[in-house]
């Protein structure tokens, strides 16, 4: 069975939704009861709720992903990405349940003009990196621990694109940054991945996949190929604020030695 631990956010939903058409079994939990999701709180130690069985697959989405309150807010965001987190996954792997745990593409670093791979060494940049590294550290050696390290996720929904889209209904100038250079992968490749994975758990030997595409895009990029396909719509290039940069980098050059063997075809790329 698979169990999907924050399943209430942006992949979750996403995921359930996919898994429902498949009809892939899976229950789904979140930090806030709904109909789709059961509450599970993952800074607590009370998981008899999941009702874990020995090679059932848990999915592990829930985390704090703002850089900017892993920097700000640093213990909140690490009682959620490493103690509850490492606690959960102590848990499963003693239960020999496995575990697929998402990943960040800023576990690398700036990588400047290299592109790094699964072996690549890596530096991570800013608190969230380094606690999302900390957990890929702790448990890379256990046989029931994958990770799947993703770059930035891309879809007509994501945040960046919803802005785009208010800008444009709105008749405003958008204002993109020229840069935060990114390996982008489309949300439907990502969910792809994550099933694939779920079914097939032993795949490869090693725990790491990175989730990256092919084309590597700044956010000016991005705004260029949605002006592409909305006629009119108007925007400008603005440098990226000291701010953004203080735990974000300018530049995660990434690629997958393993991606295209999971999902056994090549990557889509943006159009």
């Amino acid at each position: 069975m698979i169990k999907i631990i924050g399943g209430n956010g942006y992949i979750g939903t996403n995921l359930k939704s996919k898994l429902l058409s498949n009809s892939i079994s899976f229950e789904s939990f979140s930090n806030i009861k709904t109909d789709e999701d059961a509450f599970f709180d993952i800074t607590k130690k009370d998981y008899s709720i999941l009702n874990l069985k020995e090679n059932d697959i848990v999915i592990l989405l829930a985390a704090i992903s703002s850089p900017d309150v892993c920097l700000n807010n640093f213990e909140f965001a690490k009682s959620i990405n490493v103690d509850g987190t490492s606690k959960l996954i102590e848990f499963c792997i003693s239960n020999k349940v496995n575990v697929i745990f998402l990943s960040s593409d800023a576990v690398n670093g700036n990588t400047g003009n290299d592109v790094y791979d699964e072996f690549s060494t890596v530096h991570p940049f800013g608190k969230y990196a380094e606690m999302k590294f900390e957990i890929e550290h702790q448990f890379m050696n256990s046989p029931y621990f994958k990770t799947l390290r993703l770059s930035y996720v891309f879809s007509n929904h994501d945040k960046f694109s919803k802005y785009l889209d208010d800008c444009y209904r709105n008749g405003k100038v958008a204002e993109v940054f020229d840069g935060l250079y990114r390996n982008v992968i489309l949300l439907d490749t990502v969910i792809e991945a994550i099933i694939c994975l779920a079914v097939n758990f032993s795949f490869n030997y090693y725990y790491l996949c990175n989730v990256s595409g092919n084309q590597l895009l700044s956010r000016s990029d991005l705004a260029y190929i949605y002006s592409k396909n909305h006629p009119g719509f108007l925007y400008k290039i603005v440098p990226v604020s000291k701010e953004i940069l203080l735990c974000r980098p300018n530049v995660i050059a990434t690629k997958s030695l393993f991606l295209e063997k999971l999902l056994t075809h090549k990557i889509q790329n943006l159009k």
